[in-house]
């Protein structure tokens, strides 16, 4: 058996996400997007983020990932259902890194 140590990191600040607008009023026909924003994150390698709303109500039409950074993430899975009211985003940047100091888009729906 070969037991290979794995790295840890430690922060010394907490990571902020938040759906920009809060709210967000529109008639039944209309469409609207929010985003959801990441920052105070370092080495950012991949992120899966679980978004609940009534599915009721609203549709989810359309998930569009956002460079971030400079650096483009690449889906790894999605899950879009309104019976549930769940859409889930996974993505990540094949190896790579990116720091995330300050507010910046991930994906709008």
């Amino acid at each position: 058996m070969l037991a290979v140590p794995l790295p840890i990191s430690y922060s010394s600040t907490t990571p902020m996400l938040s759906v920009t607008p809060e709210t967000n009023s529109a008639l039944p026909s209309e469409s609207f997007t929010i985003a959801l924003e990441l920052g105070q994150v370092a080495d950012l390698t991949s992120y899966d983020i679980t978004l609940r709303y009534q599915g009721q109500v609203l549709t989810a039409m359309e998930v569009m990932l956002q460079p971030v950074n400079g650096k483009d993430f690449r889906l790894i899975g999605m899950l879009r259902d309104d019976g549930t009211g769940t859409v889930r985003v996974i993505a990540g940047l094949g190896g790579d890194t990116v720091s995330v100091p300050t507010a910046a888009q991930i994906f709008t729906i």
